[in-house]
């Protein structure tokens, strides 16, 4: 999975698994294994929040994703498509709830209608403190990047917010 974990395949028994790989001396997975899709990968704005108990804070999350490529939303509409995530990890006593805007549809080839993002998209969050605070706060999203003819391999990356909480 993700997380570097393993997955055995009898978890998914009765469904249809699709395995994916690429290749790194082949020329055309090389190709899109270095393409630049997110143009600006993700960025917060403001890059500094300040929480304390009954005082949300609240920040931008602004992807910009390059022309002929979308990500799938945080609710696509298909069990095999890997949903876009914004996680808090390294800490305690924080919890972020991100207002993910609608997507689009999106149909390749005999696949069933996805919901995805294209071009910029600004994901609106509140950072609350739930208790005690403690740990060293770090953002994540993860993504899977397509167009309409090749998913790439999901990514998970750190998006600088410096956050500020009573401890």
């Amino acid at each position: 999975d993700l997380d570097g974990r393993p997955v055995s395949l009898a978890t998914f028994r009765g469904k249809t698994v699709v395995l994916e790989w690429i290749n790194p001396n082949c020329p055309v997975s090389r190709d899109y294994a270095e393409r630049k899709v997110m143009s600006t990968t993700a960025a917060a704005h403001p890059k500094e929040v300040t929480v304390k108990p009954g005082s949300p804070a609240t920040f931008e999350i602004t992807l910009d994703i390059a022309n002929d490529w979308h990500v799938n939303t945080d609710v696509p509409g298909d069990e095999f498509v890997l949903p876009l995530k914004i996680e808090l990890q390294g800490c305690e006593g924080l919890r972020i709830t991100p207002t993910f805007p609608s997507g689009k549809p999106f149909k390749a080839g005999g696949m069933a209608s996805v919901q995805v993002y294209e071009g910029k998209v600004v994901i609106p969050v509140t950072l609350e403190q739930t208790g005690k605070f403690t740990g060293r706060p770090q953002l994540t999203l993860t993504y899977q990047a397509c167009n309409d003819r090749i998913c790439l391999e999901p990514k998970r990356i750190s998006i600088g917010l410096r956050i500020l909480a009573q401890k």
